[in-house]
């Protein structure tokens, strides 16, 4: 009876160690996930920024060479001795900086839309990171929980005096 008493002890500690590693490794897991989603949200964030500066930088360019191009224009205009106010003139001019301030809102608005993305992304990440926090916190207590419900149900076996199956039926 001593030996069945002790082994229930042993079986008891061995659920409640169990429980305990399960409920460390179950934490470690979700925070490791938690630390990944952290640096995607970080990464995402940074492409935003980037993204948003490469906007503002091809636009700025984008710019600069329709002025280039409205500045030559004018150039051989004058060269030629075509008056700045001709009809023909001015429609081509106008032309030109309409079309070309279409590519520069098309390009503006490509770019935002990629940042947007990121951005989306970066939040994502976030809900991830929370999500993973709460998952290895609940599969910790589950852990726990079965660990406390093994070792009850092998004490309260043990203390109704009966001895431990040994899985035969019968």
């Amino acid at each position: 009876m001593a030996a069945s008493s002790a082994l229930t002890y042993v079986a008891i500690a061995a659920a409640v160690g169990t429980a305990a590693v399960g409920a460390y490794s179950s934490i470690q897991q979700g925070e490791e996930a938690a630390r990944a989603a952290a640096f995607e949200k970080q990464q995402r964030k940074i492409q935003e920024e980037r993204t948003r500066t490469a906007a503002m930088q091809a636009e700025a360019h984008r710019r600069e060479e329709l002025n280039n191009n409205l500045q030559t224009i004018h150039a051989i205009r004058a060269g030629r001795g075509v008056a700045f106010g001709s009809p023909t003139g001015m429609a081509l001019l106008t032309s030109e900086v309409e079309s070309e301030q279409s590519n520069i809102i098309t390009e503006r608005a490509n770019y935002l839309s990629s940042a947007d993305g990121f951005r989306l992304a970066a939040e994502e990440a976030g809900r991830r990171r929370r999500s993973s926090l709460m998952s290895g916190y609940l599969g910790a207590a589950q852990a726990v929980a079965n660990g406390v419900s093994s070792g009850y149900s092998m004490f309260s076996y043990r203390g109704a005096g009966a001895t431990p199956r040994t899985g035969t039926t019968g």
